[in-house]
Protein backbone atom coordinates (compact mmCIF):
# COMPACT_ATOMS: atom_id res chain seq x y z
CA UNK A 1 0.00 0.00 0.00
CA UNK A 2 0.95 3.80 -0.72
CA UNK A 3 -0.21 7.13 0.58
CA UNK A 4 -0.88 9.36 -2.44
CA UNK A 5 -1.05 12.91 -1.56
CA UNK A 6 -4.84 14.60 -2.84
CA UNK A 7 -3.77 17.94 -3.44
CA UNK A 8 -7.03 20.36 -3.32
CA UNK A 9 -7.74 22.85 -6.41
CA UNK A 10 -7.93 26.23 -5.50
CA UNK A 11 -8.02 29.52 -7.76
CA UNK A 12 -5.89 31.52 -5.73
CA UNK A 13 -2.47 31.11 -6.04
CA UNK A 14 -1.85 32.35 -2.83
CA UNK A 15 -4.05 30.80 -0.60
CA UNK A 16 -2.90 27.94 2.01
CA UNK A 17 -2.62 24.77 0.60
CA UNK A 18 -4.92 21.88 1.74
CA UNK A 19 -4.50 18.15 1.11
CA UNK A 20 -5.97 14.95 2.16
CA UNK A 21 -3.73 11.45 2.31
CA UNK A 22 -5.47 8.47 1.00
CA UNK A 23 -4.40 4.72 0.73
CA UNK A 24 -3.71 3.04 -2.02
CA UNK A 25 -2.70 -0.48 -3.59
CA UNK A 26 0.45 0.06 -5.46
CA UNK A 27 -1.00 -2.13 -8.28
CA UNK A 28 -4.53 0.03 -9.05
CA UNK A 29 -3.83 3.25 -7.36
CA UNK A 30 -5.33 5.77 -10.05
CA UNK A 31 -2.90 8.00 -12.00
CA UNK A 32 -0.36 9.80 -9.84
CA UNK A 33 2.29 12.28 -10.07
CA UNK A 34 5.53 11.63 -8.63
CA UNK A 35 7.68 14.64 -7.15
CA UNK A 36 11.13 14.61 -6.46
CA UNK A 37 12.55 17.27 -4.23
CA UNK A 38 15.59 18.27 -1.80
CA UNK A 39 13.84 18.51 1.63
CA UNK A 40 15.22 18.73 5.24
CA UNK A 41 14.19 17.83 8.28
CA UNK A 42 9.72 19.35 8.97
CA UNK A 43 8.03 19.52 11.59
CA UNK A 44 5.46 17.60 11.82
CA UNK A 45 1.92 18.49 13.77
CA UNK A 46 -1.44 18.30 12.91
CA UNK A 47 -0.98 21.43 10.24
CA UNK A 48 1.88 20.26 8.97
CA UNK A 49 4.92 22.77 8.58
CA UNK A 50 6.54 22.24 4.74
CA UNK A 51 9.74 23.70 3.47
CA UNK A 52 9.45 26.89 1.42
CA UNK A 53 10.72 24.33 -2.01
CA UNK A 54 7.83 22.06 -1.17
CA UNK A 55 5.18 24.62 -0.29
CA UNK A 56 6.11 26.62 -3.80
CA UNK A 57 6.19 23.42 -5.30
CA UNK A 58 2.50 22.80 -4.31
CA UNK A 59 1.64 25.97 -5.52
CA UNK A 60 2.80 25.78 -8.87
CA UNK A 61 1.23 22.28 -9.27
CA UNK A 62 -2.01 22.82 -8.03
CA UNK A 63 -4.67 23.03 -10.52
CA UNK A 64 -7.33 25.94 -10.03
CA UNK A 65 -10.28 22.78 -10.85
CA UNK A 66 -9.51 19.53 -10.05
CA UNK A 67 -7.68 17.68 -7.53
CA UNK A 68 -4.11 16.33 -8.15
CA UNK A 69 -2.84 13.06 -7.04
CA UNK A 70 0.76 13.41 -5.86
CA UNK A 71 3.73 10.73 -4.26
CA UNK A 72 5.91 12.63 -1.81
CA UNK A 73 8.19 10.85 0.06
CA UNK A 74 8.05 13.25 3.15
CA UNK A 75 4.42 13.28 3.47
CA UNK A 76 3.47 10.30 2.14
CA UNK A 77 5.64 8.01 3.94
CA UNK A 78 5.26 7.91 7.91
CA UNK A 79 8.37 9.75 8.65
CA UNK A 80 7.97 8.66 12.33
CA UNK A 81 7.80 5.18 11.70
CA UNK A 82 10.96 3.49 11.01
CA UNK A 83 9.25 0.35 9.80
CA UNK A 84 6.51 1.93 7.18
CA UNK A 85 10.16 4.17 6.22
CA UNK A 86 12.05 0.89 5.06
CA UNK A 87 9.54 -0.60 3.81
CA UNK A 88 8.49 2.35 1.81
CA UNK A 89 11.95 3.07 0.91
CA UNK A 90 11.95 -0.49 -0.70
CA UNK A 91 9.03 0.33 -2.58
CA UNK A 92 10.12 4.03 -4.17
CA UNK A 93 11.44 2.55 -7.15
CA UNK A 94 8.23 0.93 -8.05
CA UNK A 95 6.31 4.09 -7.09
CA UNK A 96 8.29 6.11 -9.04
CA UNK A 97 8.23 4.00 -12.22
CA UNK A 98 4.26 2.98 -11.49
CA UNK A 99 3.46 7.05 -11.82
CA UNK A 100 2.18 8.81 -14.60
CA UNK A 101 4.68 11.44 -13.96
CA UNK A 102 7.63 11.97 -12.14
CA UNK A 103 8.82 15.88 -11.33
CA UNK A 104 12.04 16.36 -10.28
CA UNK A 105 11.67 20.31 -8.52
CA UNK A 106 15.26 21.95 -8.17
CA UNK A 107 13.36 24.81 -6.33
Amino acid sequence: EIRLLQLHPSYDPSSGIECTLETYFLSIAPPYKALSYAWNEDNQSQTVIVSKSLAHALRRLRNPYVPVLLWLDSLCINQMDDDERTSQVGMMGMIYQSAAEVIIWLG
